[in-house]
């Protein structure tokens, strides 16, 4: 587990986690790397996909497991031209 460094805009009282790194969903601007993650928000398990410069965690959205689940079945709705 590896705690990350914040790029000081989450109040001091705010700890994520990293459990385990999932993978890559590719590169953005500025040499950052859009990353999967397991982790935890002050304890609370997720899925994190964020941006990440340096070790240190940029914008992102994180999942809970029935949110996680919500999500799958409505990209399993979508039809990509397939």
């Amino acid at each position: 587990m590896k705690k990350a460094e914040s790029t000081g805009l989450l109040p001091e009282s705010v700890n994520f986690i990293t459990h385990r790194l999932l993978g890559y969903l590719g590169s953005a601007a500025r040499e950052t790397t859009k990353e999967v993650r397991l982790g935890s928000w002050n304890g609370e398990m997720c899925i994190d996909i964020r941006r990440w410069r340096d070790g240190k965690l940029l914008t992102g959205i994180n999942l809970t497991a029935d949110e996680l689940r919500d999500l799958r079945d409505i990209l399993n709705e979508l039809d990509f031209g397939r």
